[in-house]
């Protein structure tokens, strides 16, 4: 799919010519090096929703064995939700109160970051190579 307003061809431009991020795009040997690095999924973003299914799959057997029965029984409120909203302040202190230390802790703080890449960063579609091409001269 390639990019199909001046806006995105704007902002494809514009991250080739001032290389924000100091990625090297001028060095690279083609248009083919430059998309394999705007489709790296090596950039970070808050998440503000994580389906319940991953929060389940964070869980450790033996953390949660360890809860006391209210928290377990607020643990099985949370995972009937569907959704959980991360950045909630009282959801976090929920959690963060239940899992004070630990492996599912620790996979619990992971879910609220997610790997995208340069081009979701960017909320651009995939550029075709001759679009590339074009802003990078």
């Amino acid at each position: 799919m390639a990019l199909t307003s001046d806006t995105a061809r704007q902002t494809l431009r514009d991250e080739m010519q001032i290389d924000p991020l100091v990625r090297g795009y001028a060095g690279m040997a083609d248009a083919t090096a430059v998309l394999s690095s705007l489709t790296t999924s090596n950039r970070t973003r808050d998440r503000v929703v994580v389906p319940t299914h991953e929060v389940f799959g964070a869980l450790l057997l033996s953390d949660v064995a360890a809860l006391a029965q209210a928290d377990r029984d607020v643990l099985q409120g949370l995972l009937s939700m569907g959704d959980v909203n991360v950045q909630d302040a009282n959801t976090r202190t929920l959690i963060s109160d239940m899992f004070p230390s630990g492996v599912t802790r620790t996979n619990l703080i992971a879910l609220q970051t997610e790997s995208i890449t340069r081009l979701e960063e960017l909320t651009l579609s995939i550029p075709s190579l001759h679009q590339i091409d074009n802003a990078r001269a």
